[in-house]
Order: structure tokens, then sequence, then C-alpha cells
């Protein structure tokens, strides 16, 4: 591993550092260490940890980037909660992460349905330890699509997510 000069190895913020320095997790290059901070983390190794211990729920888990999303989440440490208005799809990428060693359930989850959000939480919350850390929200109706006026969400609900 090389150690680069301070001058032009931090790339935080792409400061330069006669203008101050926070710390960086190294440069983008993977075998060299800032000479100011001597973070000895990689890039990669910062964003390995990032998601460990971590719950998340995925909506439109079943295809496509929902299920690449879940996948990579995974791969980073995150325990998934995959939905899916198409179970058996959901299942399936729940099936991969723990086929790969992850820790994953799939739900069925239609996202215009309050009901089914109350229902999500709590399987994650039984079967999962925890509330959701992170929610990502790649559900889609390839048909039609909702106005925000039109898809709302009690607020009450989002604060059971989000607590």
């Amino acid at each position: 591993m090389t150690l680069a000069s301070p001058a032009t190895t931090c790339a935080r913020r792409r400061r330069r550092p006669d203008q101050g320095h926070t710390g960086c997790a190294a440069s983008r290059r993977r075998d060299v260490r800032c000479a100011r901070c001597r973070d000895p983390r990689t890039m990669k190794e910062t964003a390995m940890t990032l998601l460990a211990d971590k719950i998340a729920i995925i909506t439109g888990a079943g295809a496509d980037i929902g299920r690449c999303s879940a996948r990579r989440m995974a791969s980073e440490g995150a325990s998934i909660v995959a939905t899916d208005i198409d179970e058996g799809a959901a299942l399936e990428t729940a099936l991969q992460i723990t086929e790969s060693g992850g820790t994953a359930i799939g739900l069925r989850h239609d996202v215009t349905d309050e009901s089914r959000w109350i229902e999500v939480v709590n399987k994650t919350m039984r079967q999962l330890g925890g509330v959701a850390d992170v929610v990502v929200f790649l559900a889609s109706d390839r048909a039609t699509y909702l106005t925000g006026a039109e898809f709302v969400i009690d607020g009450g609900a989002m604060n059971t997510i989000m607590i």
C-alpha cells in the first residue's frame, strides 16, 4: 500500500488540505491511504459497514431495481424485508438472499393498502427483532401512476414506521 501526498489525496468534498481537513475514507483508489488523516479503511470497506446490522424494507423487491437493491443491501450486511404485490417474486428475492448467506423475508404487499403497511411493520418487528432503519420505495404500477395528491399515507402509520 502506498501513502499519497497530503496535497492531492483527500477526496472528501474535494477539499485541498490547506482548506481544512476532517478526515476521509482514503482516496478513490483502494491501494492509497490519505497521508493527512492516515485512515486505513478504503472507500469500499467503509461502505460495506454502513448497513451492517440494519433492517431494510424494500417495496417492489420482486424484480428489476428492487431485487438488485435488496441483494446489494443484503450483501452489505442489512436484514431485508422484500415486499412486492407478487408474493412469489418477493419470496424468490428473499430466497436468493438467504441462499447467499443473508437474512431476508419475503412478503406480499400492496403499498396502496394501509392495513398491509401495518402488517409489514408488525412482521418486520416480530421476525427480524426491530423496526426498519431503512425504507426503500421502489414499488410501482406500470399501468397507472398516482400524483402526490392521490397517494396519501396516514401520518400515524408513517410515525409507526419511523419510530
